[in-house]
This record gives C-alpha cells, sequence and structure tokens, in this order.
C-alpha cells in the first residue's frame, strides 16, 4: 500500500433490526439498534446499509471495518461472538420483518467477541466480505449472533441516534491503482466464501437442508459423491458424466452450483441430485465421509471444511505457471495435485503437473466409455484404505440414538461400568424387545465405533475434533445433531444437558440425578449462578420431554423455572428383584462385610470410607471391608495401601454387573456415603434387594431411596457421621437384622418391570416416525492380517464390499499398532491384543496368521481366493453365508 492511501468514514443510509418473537412487526427509525438473545426469549438481527461514494467506487480497498458503538451490554460475564454477513436484495426500513428479512448471501466470522464491555466503539474487520463486493455500489449487512442459542443481548446506536460520532460507520482504507496494478482476489475470495459457507455450521438445519435430508432418507446407497461448480463458469460436461456412472453404481451424487439464485434441489436421475446452493448441502455431508470430485481449485473452499474426505482432482485445463498467475491460486492447485488422494487428467499435456502424487490416473475423454474410465478410478479407492472408508458412514437411520458423554473411555477400549451406563444397558434391551436399535453416540478422541454386546458405540470426534478440542461439549452436540436429524426414530440424551445448544428431534433428556452438584458450586453473584448452570438450564428447556430418575432434580428445577418443573416426569431407577435377592440363610453371623459397591473417586464418598476405615477395623476385629468396583490409579493406589496394611480384611476387586450380586450377597452392611453428583442410586437399590443394611449420605435422591431408621441410616456427609453410623449397626445387631429385612421390601417399590413398563409406553408414545425401524445392527468381521496391505493387495476389494452390505468390520494387523487415523464409521483399525467387547459374528485370517487365532476362523485368506473374489464379489460374499 502506497503513500496514495486514503481513509473514508462512510455513514450508513438505513438500519434496523428485527424480532423472533414479534415475526410480522417491523421497526422504524429506531435509536438502538439490538442483537441477540435475551432471557425473555427475544432474538434479534440487525440490518445495516452502506452505499459506496462514485469517487471512490473505482479505488482498490484495501481494509474495511464495521464500526459501531456499543450502548448496552446485557450478559457482561461471558464471551459472546458476532458475525457480520451481506444479504440478498434490497430491504425498507419500516418494511422489513423475521418472517421476510432478507437471506444470507456472504459473509465472515471474524471472531469478534463482546464480554463485559459498554459504552465504548466495536469495530470487525470485514475486509475479505468487502472486496467481493466491490462490483456493487450498495451494502447490505446483517449483524446477529454467532450462537442464538445462549442469552446474549447487546445494543449499539443507530443512524438516528442525536450524537453523530456514535452512528453506524463503515472505515475504508482505498487507493486509486493502475489496473495493471489491481490486488490479487484469488486468497480473499476464498477466505470470504469458506468463511461464508461456516455460517451454515452453526444454529439449527436451515429448511432447506432439512428438504435435502427429506428427499435423500429412503435412499439406498453405499457411498456419497459431490462435485461442487465453479461459480459464474459455465459447466463441465465430464464431472457430470462421471457422477451419473457412479450412481449407477450405488452412489448417491449432488452436483452443487453455486449461485445468487434461489436455493433449489431437483433429481436429475436416480439418487443423482443438483443442488444450486451448496452452503445448504454442508451440514448434511460434514459428519460423513465423502468423495470430493474437484476441477477448480475455488471449489475446495466448500470441500475443505470436510474433515473426512477423498479427493479426486480431475484435471482438465492447462495450467501455465508463469507470473502473471494469481499466486494464491498457483500454490493451493500446486498443494492440491501433490496432496489429493486420486489425481486424473484428461489430456496428455497435463501429465507434466503431476508428477508429485502416486496415485495419478490418465482418462482422456474421446479413448474409452465412461463405465472404463470409473472402473480405474475405483480400483484407485479401492486399494487406499482411506478410500475404505467411503463405505463405512453408519446409518442413523430408523434407530433409536442416545448421546452421551462417556460410555466407554474416549479410545473406546474400556468400560465405565457406571450406574448410568448400566441405564442405558437395560433401556437398549427395552428398544430390542420392542424391535428396534439403540445406538450410543458419545464423546471420543478418533472416529472409532466398538460393539458392546449388542450395542454400536459410536465416537462423535471427527477431524480434529476430540475430546481435549475447545468447546467440544458444544461441538460434539453439534456432530450429533448433524448425523441424527431427521433420521432417528427417537433422541436420548444422557443425561439431557447433552441437548445444549442444539436437540435432535423427536428428543427425551434424561437426569441421573443434579451432577452439577460440586464442591466447586459456589457463587457470589445471581449472574454467576446462570453463567455456570445455563447448560443444564437451556439443555432441559429445549428437550421435549426430560425424564428424572429421583424427585430431587424436579424439585430442584421447580425452584428455577415453575413451567419447566412442571415439564419433568420422574421414573425412578430400579433394581432386577429377580437377579437381586438376599442370599437363602441371610443372617447376621460373627464375621460382618461392609461393603462399598462402587466407582472408587471422591464423589461417590471413597475418600470417607478410607479415612475411617483403621478406626473401625481396629475397634472390631470380625469386620472386613470389601471395594467392589473400578478407578484411577490416583484414587485406587490409596486402597491397596490399605490391603497390605490389612491383609485378609481389606479385599479390593471389580465384577462386571451381571455378577454383581454375588458381592452383595456375601455383605452385611452396603456404604453409600455420596458426597455430590447422585441420583438414585443403583448400586443402593442393589444392596438393598439383596437384604443389605445402607448407610447412605442425604445427597441427591439418596432420600427417595431411605427412610432413616427404618430399612437403613441417613447421615450427612462427612466422615465422623459415617464413622458413627457403622458403629450403631456393628454395635447393635437388632438393628442391623431389622434394617437387612426391611430394606429388600423398599427395594420391592423399585422394580424393574415397573420401570421397563413405564419405559416401554414412553418409547411408543415418543415414535411417530414413518421411517422403517432397523431391527438388528449389522454382523462384526474381524480380519486378521500378517502385515500393512500394499497397493497391489485385493484385501480392500473384500472389504469395500463388506462395508457395501452394511458389515461392521474390525481389521486386526500382527505386530502393528493400529491405524487410529484411518478408522471410520464401520472399518476400525484395532490392536491385535485389544480385549474384545464383543464377540465376531465372522472371523477372517490370511494364510500367515490363521493358526494364532484362538476363536474359528470361518474364511482363511489366500491370493487365489482374492483373485477369484474380484471376478464375482457377489456371488463370491453369498457363498461366505455371512449372518
Amino acid at each position: 500500500m502506497s503513500e496514495m492511501a486514503q481513509v473514508h468514514w462512510i455513514p450508513g443510509t438505513v438500519d434496523t433490526f428485527v424480532d423472533k418473537k414479534m415475526p410480522d412487526q417491523a421497526f422504524e427509525q429506531t435509536e438502538y439498534l439490538h442483537v441477540g438473545l435475551t432471557h425473555w426469549g427475544n432474538l434479534y438481527r440487525t440490518l445495516l446499509r452502506f452505499k459506496l461514494p462514485a469517487n471512490i467506487a473505482d479505488n482498490q480497498i484495501w481494509f474495511a471495518s464495521l464500526v459501531l458503538y456499543l450502548c448496552k451490554n446485557d450478559y457482561p460475564n461471558y464471551a459472546k461472538e458476532f458475525g457480520v454477513f451481506s444479504v440478498e436484495g434490497n430491504w425498507e426500513q419500516g418494511n422489513v420483518t423475521w418472517n421476510n428479512q432478507p437471506h444470507p448471501k456472504e459473509g465472515i466470522i471474524s471472531g469478534i467477541f463482546i464480554e463485559d464491555k459498554q459504552d465504548c466503539l466495536v469495530e470487525w474487520d470485514i475486509s475479505p466480505l468487502i472486496k467481493k463486493l466491490t462490483n456493487k455500489s450498495v451494502w447490505n449487512l446483517e449483524l446477529r449472533s454467532l450462537n442464538e442459542h445462549e442469552n446474549s443481548l447487546v445494543s449499539f446506536f443507530s443512524r438516528h441516534c442525536d450524537l453523530p460520532d456514535k452512528q453506524p460507520v463503515l472505515r475504508l482504507v482505498t487507493e486509486k491503482l493502475p489496473a495493471a496494478l489491481a490486488d490479487e482476489t484469488f486468497q480473499a475470495d476464498y477466505s470470504a466464501q469458506q468463511k461464508y459457507y461456516q455460517l451454515f455450521l452453526h444454529g439449527p438445519l436451515p429448511p432447506e437442508s432439512l428438504e435435502i435430508l427429506s428427499m435423500i432418507k429412503h435412499k439406498k446407497y453405499q457411498a456419497i459423491v459431490v462435485y461442487t461448480e465453479t461459480k459464474n463458469i459455465e459447466p463441465l460436461a465430464r464431472p457430470q458424466q462421471f457422477l451419473k456412472e457412479l450412481t449407477v453404481r450405488g452412489y448417491l451424487g449432488f452436483v452443487c452450483r453455486p449461485t445468487d439464485e434461489n436455493y433449489k434441489i431437483e433429481e436429475i436421475a436416480d439418487n443423482l441430485f443438483s443442488v444450486n446452493r451448496p452452503e445448504f448441502l454442508l451440514p448434511i455431508v460434514r459428519s460423513q465421509a465423502v468423495l470430493i470430485l474437484c476441477t477448480d481449485v475455488s471449489q475446495t473452499a466448500w470441500s475443505d471444511l470436510l474433515p473426512h474426505k477423498f479427493l479426486w482432482y480431475d484435471m482438465v485445463e492447462d495450467w501455465e505457471l508463469s507470473r502473471q498467475q494469481d499466486s494464491y491460486r498457483l500454490e493451493k492447485h500446486e498443494s492440491l495435485v501433490k496432496e489429493a488422494d486420486l489425481v486424473t487428467y484428461s489430456k496428455s499435456q497435463l501429465k507434466k503437473y503431476i508428477f508429485k502424487n502416486p496415485n495419478t490416473l490418465y482418462l482422456p475423454d474421446e479413448k474409452d466409455p465412461w463405465s472404463s474410465l470409473l472402473d480405474q478410478v475405483e480400483s484407485v479407492i479401492k486399494v487406499q484404505p482411506k478410500g475404505w472408508t467411503l463405505f463405512s458412514n453408519i446409518e442413523a437411520r430408523g434407530k433409536i440414538n442416545v448421546m452421551t458423554e462417556t460410555f466407554l473411555n474416549f479410545e473406546g477400549k474400556e468400560f465405565y461400568s457406571g450406574g448410568a451406563e448400566r441405564y442405558l444397558i437395560d433401556l437398549a434391551q427395552i428398544c430390542s424387545d420392542l424391535g428396534f436399535i439403540m445406538n450410543i453416540y458419545q464423546h471420543g478422541d478418533f472416529p472409532w465405533l466398538r460393539r458392546f454386546r449388542n450395542i454400536d458405540v459410536i465416537s462423535l470426534a471427527r477431524g480434529s475434533l476430540n475430546s481435549r478440542a475447545l468447546n467440544s461439549a458444544q461441538q460434539f452436540n453439534r456432530q450429533f445433531y448433524e448425523q441424527v436429524q431427521e433420521s432417528s426414530l427417537l433422541n436420548i440424551y444422557s443425561a439431557f444437558y447433552q441437548a445444549y445448544p442444539l436437540a435432535a428431534t423427536p428428543n427425551i433428556g434424561i437426569s441421573h440425578g443434579v451432577s452439577w452438584d460440586n464442591p466447586f458450586y459456589s457463587f457470589q453473584h445471581i449472574d454467576q449462578f446462570f453463567r455456570y448452570n445455563k447448560r443444564f438450564l437451556l439443555g432441559a428447556k429445549i428437550c421435549e420431554q426430560v425424564l428424572s430418575v429421583d424427585t430431587n432434580t424436579a424439585n430442584w428445577f421447580q425452584t428455577i423455572d415453575y413451567e419447566l418443573g412442571q415439564k419433568i416426569k420422574v421414573i425412578s431407577n430400579y433394581v432386577d428383584l429377580e437377579r437381586f435377592y438376599p442370599a437363602v440363610n441371610d443372617q447376621v453371623g460373627d464375621r460382618i462385610i461392609i461393603l462399598y459397591p462402587r466407582r472408587l473417586y471422591e464423589a461417590r464418598g471413597f475418600y470417607l470410607v478410607l479415612e475411617i476405615l483403621d478406626n473401625i477395623l481396629d475397634q472390631f476385629p470380625n469386620v472386613e471391608f470389601h471395594f467392589v468396583g473400578k478407578g484411577f490409579e490416583n484414587d485406587t493406589k490409596y486402597v491397596i495401601e490399605k490391603q497390605n496394611k490389612w491383609p485378609g480384611r481389606v479385599t479390593w476387586y471389580s465384577l462386571p454387573p451381571e455378577e454383581m450380586p454375588t458381592a452383595y450377597k456375601s455383605a452385611d452392611i452396603s456404604l453409600i456415603p455420596t458426597l455430590y453428583s447422585e441420583g438414585t442410586s443403583l448400586s443402593c437399590l442393589e444392596a438393598m434387594a439383596c437384604g443389605n443394611a445402607v448407610i447412605v449420605s442425604r445427597i441427591g435422591g439418596l432420600t427417595d431411596l431411605v427412610i432413616d431408621g427404618f430399612n437403613g441410616l441417613r447421615i450427612e456427609p462427612n466422615a465422623a457421621s459415617l464413622g458413627q453410623a457403622i458403629k450403631y449397626l456393628l454395635r447393635d445387631q437388632d438393628a442391623l437384622a431389622k434394617f437387612k429385612r426391611n430394606a429388600r421390601l423398599v427395594a420391592e417399590t423399585f422394580s424393574k418391570t415397573t420401570w421397563t413398563k413405564e419405559w416401554t409406553t414412553l418409547i411408543k408414545q415418543k415414535i411417530q416416525s414413518n421411517i422403517p425401524p432397523l431391527t438388528a445392527n449389522p454382523s462384526l468381521i474381524k480380519i486378521y492380517l500378517t502385515s500393512m496391505p500394499d497397493k497391489n493387495s485385493k484385501i480392500g476389494y473384500l472389504i469395500t464390499t463388506l462395508l457395501s452390505h452394511g458389515y461392521l468390520v474390525y481389521v486386526l494387523v500382527k505386530n502393528t499398532a493400529a491405524h487410529s487415523q484411518l478408522s471410520f464409521g464401520r472399518i476400525q483399525w484395532v490392536n491385535w491384543q485389544e480385549e474384545g467387547l464383543a464377540a465376531a459374528d465372522f472371523i477372517i485370517a490370511d494364510q500367515q496368521v490363521a493358526g494364532d487365532i484362538e476363536q474359528r476362523v470361518q474364511l482363511t485368506l489366500t491370493d487365489a481366493w482374492l483373485e477369484s473374489f474380484c471376478l464375482t464379489p457377489e456371488h463370491s460374499l453369498s457363498e461366505l453365508a455371512i449372518p
């Protein structure tokens, strides 16, 4: 930029705002402009118009910013992000309303956060956006909150205020340049276009996206392919021919046409759709593995937002790398040539540009029929493990889908056998008895899928999103929403606050207790309270129905929001009385066993038990402590110390849920001394059903289960109260015997049979979909290999055929760590020695390792068999008779 640059302050010509709560109301000549959501339910957006003066219309714009004066900030205690984007068409002040507001066209998320600011100027750098609009003399802009589900109201002075220095302005830095020195535009155009697309990855799916989902929800396909044309360039026939041939082969295809025209979608051939606004397709395919066909570098502004794509770059034009070319465009081209998963070219003279990529094909238009060309393309896809992922997308349609934080650990290797996890196992059985599949989606560190018994547990991780990512809870929520909206028979959020900020419909939220009760829960003023509880309050509000396992949660919500409290239905936790019952000779004997049947960590009162343990064992030589549960090493090391100090009198082990009755039947007293985050404890109910006297703290829903002095003792959550209660029962064996008898009587009012009936009724009421239900998850196939397959291996043809038929495939390579970066959907790379959470339905192994497999191998792979399979894959697959 030279010394000839000038700064221009351009005032607005029109401004107003719209309010979703008053959808038909137009606001004229108001002094203030409002943006964001209020706790009363008003949702505001602001519209502004600026006109470019004629004297700078031909200038080069170096910098542009929108400057507003912030005069009100209703929620100053947390940061709120706001974005500016352009809108289509003109609108008139006094006529524009929420219902007729113009649609967004281009946009930029500039990363502007407003936290504790007020009475100050706020400035958005919108240079890339404005550079795209330099051919227009009138600029229509919109300002909105980028999270319209959280309280975020801010207000600015409008052009009608009496203070000229506080009215909205555009600040432009311009310079009049010779045409030959015009600035490169590719990078600015690319950046602005991509940021515009990113706007469609926030908020609920728009009606246009829902229409796409409606049109494809009954389609059957094995993979997805998308081609996005270049805006304002004559469409090429070649990519459309490729897509037509792929859809004949069972793909679902989309030809996207970026345009300023109104949205339109049509099915131009069976399973092939034309969409003239690709932004509406983006949130539908973002979480999927997608084959992207690209013929121009500008098309990647859209596809670069897909973290799991197989990129096919088809070169059809001659690229002369000269100084006159836009350097950013050339850089993007070279990157594509080098990094694309497949590069094809239509003319022999283009070969000189692609030497850096090993996966290249010469596909001339005039030589072979399209089917022959696509045979070559699919051969490259099927020999690359990354290509296998295209056929592995998970089907959410026709299922009951659950979102939770952790059922397995973040790597999908370890089952968290807590009460919430056991609850979901039993809920899955109810769904199965009703003829439905229930799958579980959870937070994770990579896109794994693990079969746990008959449940598929699916990680929501995508690309760089994992459990350690910034704002991961909301990002995982968005991933679940994108994958299941308009597909699930029913969505269940366990816990209910996983539904924040976007709840897929229809839905039920489950509260397993006031889990946000913790030692850090301390507030100095009311704003802190709402800030820390926002996720819980709004999560409960946006659920269609909230089911609570205890009365404590319902009562807590009713003190905050009466209507919300009325919306909560209590279905208490339960116990299977046929599995959990007292021992045959359930009498108090000489030896007393005190059981701690829970995870070993602070919240469950673990350290209270350790604190009083020595004193009890010193005073009562006939007492033993049994710790039955899992924990992390930082906690479990302390129980190991106690074991070493009291050999034979302190025992620690863990049991699967189905074996827990043996632990309870051997015990006399069970301890449930919760400190915080408790519902109606399954462990407490199981202990009572087995005739244990229980000692519980007054936390959460435990007061729903224990009548103090009748079936147990209710204590304050501290070590002194716990020690005193234990000593009372050890010294008064009549009271101990009475509590043991009465514990079973109370447990019988919490039977699993009653719980099952209530959930069965609820599920039947909620499922009103016309989507046909799926009744069984696909078979699990394990494939054992000696080494990683190379590009000459035919194993990919077998695996992609299995995936195309819906099977879940684990690949295990001997002496090689699992390639987690290659795992996606139904193709999973698993460590050879990894403990299986479910038995395989069919086992395949290559010749060299078949003898090392302990289970029966149904198919031993040889090169000859694979060659034969490739000739007739469907016939060969049917002969295997895989369940």
